[in-house]
């Protein structure tokens, strides 16, 4: 990512030493947070 914040690698990759972790500033379940508050969202904005 070119010294960019882009990496939010799956929980269970973490502790594995994959590159996406090494190089990710984030925690383990930042991705999967990210894809819940995405989800509430747009079930909101449906209405729902």
């Amino acid at each position: 990512t070119n010294g960019t914040t882009g990496y939010l690698s799956p929980e269970q990759t973490y502790g594995t030493g994959l590159y996406q972790e090494q190089q990710s500033p984030f925690a383990p379940g930042c991705l999967e947070q990210s894809i819940e508050f995405a989800a509430d969202a747009l079930e909101e904005l449906r209405g729902s």
